[in-house]
């Protein structure tokens, strides 16, 4: 059987983003899975950073430090049990 794919509303703010990156996920029908995992990754692929969380209720809201980062633009990788989402920022210096 073919499992629906989630709808995931993600909000990756600021953007650019200098010391954090707050991100929100949220699910309309509130099916959002119970762990995420989070990775960073360069334009050459390289994972810059990993971190796994728990959402609850549908929710997850949660704050990166991203401060150790070079100034670039990446790619965060959010991975749930349904389905992988990839988003762009950038990383200024103040």
């Amino acid at each position: 059987s073919v499992q629906p794919h989630q709808v995931l509303e993600v909000m990756l703010y600021p953007n650019p983003a200098s010391d954090r990156l707050n991100i929100n996920v949220s699910s309309p029908d509130g099916s959002l899975d119970d762990q995420l995992d989070v990775h960073i990754y360069d334009l050459t692929g390289r994972r810059m950073l990993s971190e796994q969380f728990s959402a609850w209720g549908g929710v997850f809201s949660n704050q990166l430090d991203i401060s150790a980062l070079p100034e670039a633009v990446y790619v965060l990788v959010l991975e749930t049990a349904s389905g992988t989402h990839s988003f762009r920022f950038v990383k200024t210096v103040r």
